[in-house]
């Protein structure tokens, strides 16, 4: 009797082990669809956000580096913004997006790194992290700003989020700096657009930290604080870039996800603005 009730036992055991096992396959298989259908609606509408905002193709063509100089009549050097007019149809876009979600702030462009995403803003750093710009649950979420800057990136100091995503959409792309050897040396600048302003930043320096790590700072009570905080992200870095950034500049800092527990991020300096 107690033989025959042992094996009345394991049997029910095995049934348990094969029923859950079974459920852990089905749930594994529905997160798996759930990922994929939530990249292509991702894709899907973003492209066609930026579709909208760079109806222009012109618009797409970056400032250069540095920008051309003409000579004026005194003999002064003056730069040729005729170089940033094609963008300015991208700023008129952002006011256009705004007047449907007022928590849209920008919009951020790689130009040769296939990153191209509007920036929102939350009332928490929470509200974007798994919801698109239409506020539909996405795992990819919205490239988002700390919800304790200021929105018109006038900050010292200024965070923007995004996902780290396994097909390399978002901030993807990002580990291409610290994977790729050289990799730094084509892909130094990135443009932020607002509705009234084009800014123009390049990066200084890259680097892998916790999520608690010392960047994730957006206040500075004195210059001399701000100062070593910027060193510290120097000493941080992967490579040493040559690019000089002070106290007194606009720095920002990109941030994703890294191996477990850290982050992975890049600073970068703001170099030109252009008022719309």
């Amino acid at each position: 009797m107690k033989k025959g009730k042992k094996k009345w036992m394991r049997e029910i055991a095995a049934c348990i082990v094969l029923v859950l096992g079974i459920l852990l396959l089905l749930f594994s298989g529905f997160y798996m669809v759930r990922t994929m259908w939530d990249y292509q609606e991702g894709i899907k509408e973003y492209d066609e956000l930026k579709q909208k905002v760079f109806a222009d193709e012109e618009s797409r063509k970056k400032p250069e580096e540095s920008s051309p100089t003409t000579e004026t009549a005194d003999g002064e050097q003056e730069i040729d913004q005729s170089i940033w007019n094609p963008l300015t149809s991208v700023c008129s876009a952002i006011a256009q997006m705004q007047e449907e979600n007022d928590d849209v702030i920008g919009w951020i462009e790689f130009e040769n790194l296939d990153i191209s995403y509007p920036i929102v803003q939350g009332v928490d750093n929470n509200q974007y992290l798994r919801h698109t710009l239409s506020g539909e649950y996405n795992t990819a979420g919205c490239i988002f700003m700390e919800s304790y800057n200021h929105s018109d990136f006038q900050d010292s100091h200024t965070i923007i989020y995004g996902h780290n995503m396994r097909n390399e959409t978002m901030f993807g792309k990002l580990k291409n700096y610290k994977q790729i050897e050289n990799y730094y040396q084509d892909h130094q600048y990135f443009t932020i657009y607002t509705k009234d302003k084009i800014y123009r930043y390049q990066i200084f320096a890259y680097y892998d930290l916790s999520e608690t790590g010392f960047v994730y700072n957006v206040h500075f009570e004195e210059v001399e604080e701000f100062q070593k905080f910027i060193d510290t992200m120097y000493e941080s870095s992967y490579e040493d870039t040559g690019v000089v950034a002070g106290p007194y500049d606009k720095i920002i800092t990109l941030s994703t996800c890294s191996e477990s527990g850290k982050r992975f991020v890049l600073n970068a300096v703001r170099v030109e603005t252009r008022e719309v």
